[in-house]
């Protein structure tokens, strides 16, 4: 069979050996007085000969360990993407020195230096301011405001891998084969009763068939997998908008105890006698707004179609020894031949031996294969069954004990079944039997 032998698969031809060199050594005769129904009665006989089946079937049902646990080299996934963007570094402080004497431009003002400041105090009559709000009465400051932008962009690049799968075929596997097989027989009859005309005859014997080898292929998962890959770009643009309060103290003057109203601009002021502020800021504060835009592009540079599929290989192999005994019923046409018809009890013992292979294979557009899991099983069954089988058939006499014969028929035996991983495995080995025998009565 498909594993290791059985011990009496080595021992059957014993009695054939014996049995065809009896046949070897025996004398044909013809004469009439020694054929079936004449001369003595031949109450036992041996026959040996060779026997077909046909119609017998193997079917396995079930799913597969694919559908069961899937690859993941299958999945959908997404690889790499989008670069981050590193901002830029936040805007500094204000630069301006406020411990330095200068001439300072506002967006609702100005304060400049005159002839006099520096030369024995900080104060200035070249100054200037827009709007009332700018001057706090209580504290005698002017506040003066100034605001700028900064733009920067950054652009970073990458690279993203995506797997998008349909699923084409994902279903359960169905597959079912019938054979024949040859083997050979031992029979042994014993003459009950016999009238001119009819017997009867109890025979019993054995069966063996070695090597019921069937194979089943199946396919029950496809996938369709498309692998894209993009260039991408992360621009991001940075505006920080930036407005920073100056604040200038307002000194008590004889002349100008209020500063004038607004708008002023005293830029061609008297330093002896025009109102002044001091040159110098009290203090400043920035303020700092930062504003982003972030664009993101994907360019496709690559496209790549693949297929998965599984395969699903179970090869059985199986020995099948018979016992057979049941009535045959025969009568005789002439001195030379007979017609016959036998019903039997069978007892069948089995061994079966099933490998399960699968594998999941991607095959690319240029026709390459690659094996992306592989799984392997095997399991081993004895079993008894029962059985019955029904048959005619004719037989002629070839000498004096000598006869040949062919047997033509139906039987009928218990399934076999058994489980390997996800699949189920049914043997049905009922069949139609012919049979060509040849034996000897004494």
């Amino acid at each position: 069979m498909g594993g290791e032998p059985v011990l009496w698969g080595r021992y059957i031809w014993v009695p054939v050996i014996w049995l065809v060199t009896s046949f070897a050594a025996a004398e044909p005769s013809f004469t009439a007085d020694q054929s079936h129904g004449h001369g003595r009665t031949q109450r036992l006989q041996w026959r040996v000969g060779g026997v077909y089946r046909a119609g017998m079937k193997v079917s396995a049902s079930g799913s597969s360990l694919t559908q069961q646990q899937p690859a993941t080299l299958i999945r959908p996934h997404r690889r790499g993407g989008y670069v981050l963007v590193g901002e830029p570094a936040p805007v500094g402080p204000n630069p301006d020195d406020i411990n330095q004497f200068g001439d300072r431009d506002f967006d609702d003002g100005f304060v400049y230096r005159d002839a006099l400041t520096g030369i024995g105090d900080s104060f200035t009559v070249n100054w200037g301011y827009r709007n009332s709000e700018q001057y706090d009465p209580l504290s005698k400051t002017f506040t003066f405001h100034r605001e700028s932008a900064q733009r920067n962009m950054h652009t970073a690049e990458g690279r993203l891998m995506t797997r998008t799968v349909q699923t084409d075929t994902d279903e359960d596997t169905a597959m079912e084969k019938r054979f024949g097989s040859a083997g050979m027989a031992l029979e042994l009859g014993l003459t009950l009763r016999q009238r001119p005309a009819t017997e009867t005859e109890l025979t019993a014997g054995l069966r063996y068939f070695p090597g019921i080898n069937q194979s089943l292929t199946d396919t029950t998962f496809r996938q369709t997998v498309t692998d894209r890959e993009y260039a991408t770009r992360n621009t991001m643009a940075v505006l920080d908008r930036v407005t920073d309060t100056y604040t200038f103290d307002y000194p008590n003057q004889q002349w100008h105890p209020d500063p004038p109203n607004a708008p002023y601009d005293g830029s061609g002021a008297d330093p002896m006698w025009d109102p002044y502020i001091d040159n110098l800021p009290a203090q400043t504060d920035r303020h700092v707004q930062r504003s982003r835009y972030l664009s993101r592009s994907a360019q496709p540079t690559q496209r790549t179609v693949w297929h998965t599929a599984n395969r699903v290989d179970l090869d059985v192999a199986a020995d099948l020894l018979q016992a057979v005994a049941g009535p045959r019923f025969a009568r005789r046409l002439g001195k030379r031949a007979r017609v016959q018809a036998t019903i039997a009890l069978v007892l069948n013992y089995l061994e079966t031996t099933v490998d399960r292979h699968e594998v999941l294979e991607a095959t690319g557009v240029d026709g390459q294969r690659n094996v992306l899991q592989r799984w392997h099983e095997r399991e081993r069954q004895s079993d008894w069954l029962w059985g019955g089988q029904a048959n005619v058939g004719a037989d002629i006499a070839l000498g004096a004990s000598w006869s040949a014969g062919v047997r033509a028929g139906y039987e009928w035996i218990d399934r076999s079944r058994m489980t390997i991983g996800p699949n189920r495995i049914s043997l049905d080995l009922s069949s139609t039997t012919m049979a060509a025998f040849i034996g000897a009565a004494f």
